[in-house]
């Protein structure tokens, strides 16, 4: 069975024809991109109570991101003066550069859950339980540093993104 689809934007329009398969997945889509109280609307649902995955004891339904965070537009993996954030091998640089890219976003400091999360952004996977030990070289070469219960970049690790070269960001 096909379907024929028609959608019209700001100087561009597509007309096609897909399965339904296709257009199965293309309402998924749309409908995990309204907001909750749209969805259960559209779903039919009257004020239900929903049934949490959480875990036990757990009060987050995410990452615990600051504002100036989510304020933050754009996550690209270029930054002026900086090495191209995938061409750097070991996560440990890739931390300091997300700390980098901060900075240069207003940001002075972050958690680890705002680590992960613009790793995740920038289509990497950094695990919150696993930044302390993956900063902890750089730590001794005073690289970063902890404030409270966040992650500083240093001057020393600023120097230090700058002078990677591309032989050292590829690990040769």
């Amino acid at each position: 069975m096909a379907i024929k689809i028609s959608v019209q934007g700001d100087g561009f329009g597509l007309d096609r024809e897909i399965t339904a398969v296709q257009a199965a997945h293309v309402l998924a889509f749309i409908i995990s991109e309204q907001q909750p109280e749209e969805m259960s609307r559209v779903a039919g649902s009257k004020g239900k109570a929903r049934k949490s995955r959480r875990a036990a004891g757990s009060t987050s339904s995410g990452p615990r991101v600051g504002e100036a965070i989510k304020a933050i537009r754009m996550f690209t993996p270029e930054l002026e003066g900086y090495p191209d954030y995938h061409s750097i091998s070991r996560k440990g640089a890739r931390i300091l550069w997300v700390l980098a890219f901060a900075q240069a976003n207003g940001v002075e400091e972050l958690s680890t859950s705002e680590i992960s999360f613009i790793a995740t952004k920038l289509r990497d996977k950094i695990e919150t339980k696993a930044i302390g030990a993956l900063t902890v070289n750089d730590a001794k070469e005073s690289r970063v540093t902890m404030a409270g219960s966040s992650y500083v970049l240093l001057h020393k690790g600023d120097l230090y993104l700058k002078g990677l070269t591309r032989e050292q960001t590829d690990g040769a």
